[in-house]
């Protein structure tokens, strides 16, 4: 196998003579602006950009329902299924059961063909919300996923996608988890909203999918205040051409993030996207973490604003996360991962702020 350092010496990296440099005035304007972007509106990406990042959601969803990883993760699901353990506590690690002023309780149950769904509970912070379901269906041989839009009255304030899921031969419950990311709206702000559910299966036409609407009262504790925010400095150039600059980490016991600016160069074509961008590594502890670009709004200035969200929580211990920049191929006719290509070899390195 190829040292991933020869990897990325081999690269035809585009070079950056028509990307500015961002001196220390623009690079302190900008996390201001990331600050601000996190309680105010942000207008989302169209056309290309907005079809480019469903296709990014795709690729992602492929990967994980067909790689190692997402075996393990299926594997988790369906022992979970067979536990009393409240959702939110058994997909965040370390979210204490006596952390209860926090979780929202929905306990919603429909049916979508074979396919009893059940919406179990939600913890959230500022801009992301994260959903716990679970599954019980008569056959065997479907996979099954949900895309949601969250409504605040009539506006829409939030997005998302769940995993496609399967089931093995053994069992017909699963267990999942879906995170509803903000279009703008503070939702430590929202206290009643709707959820509105699009499910299906993998192959249902948008005639077969199923539409459901779900009431929710937010009655858990929003961790905005808890949440731990610090500004970081690093910068990475990816082989079309896109400058990604890591502006701000913030955590909490939901929530890993990174928010960066993303620079495009003259005459970007999104048409060429085939890959997921990703950073990638381990705590000092040796905690495998990955933060995989999610969510993504066009600036002014021509720039974007995105969210990197990372998919497990870290002990609390643990001192500093060492990442490395990657790009995810997967192919869509095999379901799997083709190659993981590392960007650059100097590592970001978080200091985690463990008082």
């Amino acid at each position: 196998m190829k040292d991933l350092y020869e990897m990325f010496n081999e690269m035809d990296l585009r070079e950056e003579t028509d990307i500015q440099e961002m001196d220390s005035l623009e690079k302190a304007r900008w996390k201001k602006r990331l600050r601000d972007q996190i309680r105010t509106g942000r207008k989302k990406h169209s056309g290309k950009r907005a079809a480019a990042a469903a296709a990014a959601c795709v690729l992602l969803a492929a990967g994980m329902t067909a790689t190692g990883t997402g075996q393990t993760i299926l594997a988790m699901v369906q022992e979970a299924a067979q536990s009393h353990l409240s959702g939110v506590v058994h997909w965040v690690p370390g979210f204490s059961q006596t952390r209860d002023e926090y979780v929202t309780e929905i306990a919603k149950s429909f049916q979508v063909e074979d396919t009893t769904v059940t919406l179990a509970d939600a913890v959230a912070d500022e801009d992301t919300i994260l959903f716990s379901f679970y599954l019980e269906q008569e056959k065997t041989d479907n996979s099954f996923g949900m895309q949601a839009e969250l409504y605040a009255g009539e506006e829409k304030i939030g997005t998302g996608i769940s995993n496609f899921m399967s089931w093995s031969e053994e069992s017909q419950k699963a267990r999942g988890k879906m995170r509803v990311l903000s279009e703008g709206a503070d939702f430590s702000q929202i206290r009643d909203a709707e959820l509105v559910l699009t499910c299906g299966y993998l192959n249902s036409s948008a005639e077969e999918k199923q539409e459901e609407t779900i009431p929710i009262t937010f009655t858990g504790k929003n961790l905005k205040e808890e949440t731990k925010t610090q500004d970081v400095d690093y910068e990475y150039t990816i082989s079309d051409g896109r400058k990604i600059q890591i502006l701000q980490y913030s955590e909490n016991q939901a929530n890993l993030k990174l928010y960066a600016k993303v620079t495009y160069p003259e005459g970007y074509d999104w048409d060429n996207v085939n890959y997921i961008t990703s950073l990638k590594g381990r705590t000092d502890m040796g905690d495998m973490v990955e933060f995989t670009r999610m969510q993504s709004y066009e600036q002014e200035d021509g720039t974007s604003t995105e969210l990197f969200l990372a998919d497990a929580n870290i002990p609390a211990a643990a001192e500093f996360i060492k990442l490395y920049p990657y790009e995810r191929y997967i192919s869509l006719e095999i379901g799997s991962v083709v190659e993981d290509v590392l960007v650059q070899k100097e590592p970001l390195v978080i200091e985690r702020q463990t008082d």
